[in-house]
């Protein structure tokens, strides 16, 4: 899948095997799809960045209305089971919150309320549920979110550094000699003279240290250079 965007995944402990496939192919008697196969033989049960802006709609046909919702994390093996079982347990004016054909496949929002990206094991298209108030027998309770699970991939909105911070320090610097040093900025730069104040831009390093910018994230790092002073 070239469209993901690797980046913005942070690997989970559980990664996936073809007999964890197989083990859930077995559980729901059906056969995966092969993109999201091949996706869970390539990235596991992945966490898309927390807290970044990650994101897909899905339609309520119901309320006749689109949601935004942010990408939590995908499912193990385990998570997938257990996540189907309280769907189908629960249950909302006493029947199942999902068909047995709905399968949770991740997490969206915050996990406790819940909220699942569904795969309709089907005809394979990708559904979501949100809040409690979902039911097995009306399909348009749930959000339409994709035709198939590549389509749901693609039309995620990831969050994507184009450049690099602007306040990250790129290049290594060593202390030419032994010596108390001072970090200065241009005379012209808007944060010079707080600098000049400030406690953390004195340090003593030894010859080869490398010069430490810690306490002084919120200076232009990118235009600090150190001088000895003594």
């Amino acid at each position: 899948m070239d469209t993901i965007l690797k980046e913005s995944f942070q690997k989970q402990s559980q990664n996936f095997s073809q007999d964890k496939i197989k083990e859930i192919e077995e559980y729901f008697s059906i056969t995966l799809p092969n993109e999201y196969k091949e996706f869970l033989l390539e990235y596991g049960a992945v966490v898309i960045h927390y807290g970044e802006p990650d994101s897909f709609e899905t339609y309520y046909k119901k309320d006749d209305k689109k949601e935004v919702l942010d990408i939590l994390n995908f499912l193990s093996t385990d998570e997938i089971i257990e996540g189907y079982e309280t769907l189908r347990e629960d249950k909302y004016e006493g029947e199942p919150q999902i068909p047995k054909y709905m399968i949770p496949i991740a997490h969206m929002n915050d996990s406790y309320q819940r909220d699942y990206v569904l795969l309709n094991s089907i005809d394979g298209t990708i559904w979501s549920t949100l809040e409690d108030d979902c039911v097995a027998s009306d399909l348009d309770s749930f959000g339409y979110v994709a035709k198939d699970f590549k389509a749901f991939i693609d039309s995620i909105n990831y969050y994507k550094e184009d450049t690099p911070k602007p306040n990250v320090k790129k290049s290594v610097e060593l202390a030419p000699k032994d010596g108390r040093y001072q970090a200065i900025l241009p005379p012209d730069h808007p944060q010079a003279n707080d600098l000049k104040k400030d406690p953390f831009a004195y340090q003593y390093y030894t010859k080869g240290k490398e010069f430490s910018y810690v306490g002084l994230e919120e200076y232009d790092l990118t235009q600090i250079s150190w001088e000895i002073i003594k």
